[in-house]
């Protein structure tokens, strides 16, 4: 595979795992929430702001709208 992960800037090599999400190459174990470092192994995990790759409950608790005192 050729290509530079987007996380490390390392190439890939012959076998290793590779995710391609977000139009950039990730080794899966770098593919991760740029908030709590989780790895997002799954794509109904994966969100997004501001192309950053997040989970779930992430996205969820900085899109949360302020509760009202």
């Amino acid at each position: 595979m050729t290509g530079r992960c987007a996380s490390c800037g390392n190439g890939f090599d012959d076998g290793s795992g590779a995710i391609y999400a977000m139009r950039q190459l990730w080794h899966k174990e770098h593919f991760a929430c740029a908030l709590c470092s989780r790895q997002i192994c799954h794509r109904d995990e994966l969100r997004m702001d501001a192309a950053r790759p997040l989970c779930r409950d992430c996205f969820v608790s900085i899109r949360k709208p302020p509760k009202c005192a």
